[in-house]
C-alpha cells in the first residue's frame, strides 16, 4: 500500500462512475477534436476513445502530475489522444476543437468567479466557429450545503489492493460558497494516503452570469444525465454553449 499514489487510489474510487458518459457521448455527437477540462486519469477520455471511432484528435488536460501520468498510461494504445499536465488557464495547443468539456463537476473546481469566467473564456478561444463548450455539474443542493461538515465513507475493493477504507470529510465555507474536502485512504492495513480538493457552490443563475462575461450562448439545456428538461428539482445541470 505504501507505494501506491493518491493518484492511483482516484482513479480506483471514481472508476465507477458512468451515469454521464452517455449523455456526454450524445452531446458530442460526431465532433472528431475534443478538449476535456480537468481529465484527471481518464475515466472520460477512455469511454470517448473507444465508443467513438471517427475522433481525429482528444486532447485531456490536468493539473496534476501524477493524474497526467497515470491518464497517459491508460490511454497509451490510442494514437490519436494526447494528455497535458497543464493550469488549463495556462494550456496552449495549436488548432481549435470541436467541443472543449468540462464533465462531472470540473468547472467547479475554479473556485472564484473571475477564475470561471476566464476558463470559460478560454475554452470560447479553443472552439472553431461552429464549436461548443459542454459543461455538466450536480445541480446544488442548499440544504446539504447549510451542514457545516458533511462526511462520506465508503470501501475500495480492488484485486490487488484488498479493502481500502475511504473517508472524504467536506467542510462548507457558506461565505465563500466554496466546500473544502479531505480524503484519507486507509488501508486494510492500517497505512494511510491522503488527498484533498475543493469545490465551489454554483447555481443555474450564476453559471448563466458568468457564461454572458465570458461570451458564450447557451443553446441547449437538461437537468439529468438522460438529457431531460431541467426543472428546480433536477439532479444535474448540463450546458451546451456556443460563441
Amino acid at each position: 500500500m505504501s507505494s501506491i499514489t493518491a493518484a492511483q487510489l482516484y482513479h480506483l474510487r471514481t472508476a465507477g462512475i458512468t451515469d454521464d458518459l452517455p449523455a456526454l457521448s450524445r452531446l458530442i455527437g460526431d465532433s472528431t477534436r475534443i478538449l476535456e477540462v480537468g481529465c484527471g486519469t481518464g475515466r472520460v477520455l477512455n469511454w470517448l476513445a473507444a465508443h467513438h471511432p471517427r475522433l481525429e484528435r482528444l486532447v485531456g488536460v490536468e493539473m496534476d502530475r501524477e493524474k497526467a501520468e497515470l491518464a497517459t498510461s491508460q490511454l497509451a494504445e490510442f494514437s490519436h489522444v494526447a494528455i497535458a499536465t497543464s493550469d488549463f488557464l495556462n494550456f496552449e495547443t495549436e488548432g481549435g476543437f470541436d467541443v472543449v468539456l468540462f464533465a462531472f463537476n470540473v468547472v467547479t473546481e475554479f473556485l472564484t468567479g473571475e477564475k470561471r469566467q476566464a476558463a470559460l473564456a478560454k475554452a470560447r478561444e479553443l472552439i472553431e466557429s461552429s464549436g461548443r463548450v459542454v459543461i455538466a455539474v450536480t445541480a446544488p443542493n442548499f440544504e446539504d450545503w447549510a451542514v457545516p461538515e458533511k462526511v462520506h465513507r465508503r470501501t475500495l475493493r480492488d484485486e490487488s489492493l484488498g479493502e481500502t477504507e475511504v473517508v472524504i470529510t467536506c467542510h462548507r465555507d457558506r461565505i465563500e460558497q466554496v466546500s473544502r474536502c479531505e480524503v484519507e485512504y486507509v488501508a486494510s492495513t492500517g497505512e494511510l494516503v491522503k488527498d484533498r480538493y475543493e469545490v465551489a457552490l454554483l447555481t443555474r443563475r450564476k453559471l448563466l452570469m458568468e457564461y454572458a462575461a465570458a461570451q458564450l450562448n447557451l443553446i441547449e439545456e437538461y437537468g439529468s444525465y438522460e438529457l431531460t428538461e431541467i426543472t428546480p428539482t433536477s439532479p444535474q445541470i448540463i450546458h451546451v454553449l456556443t460563441r
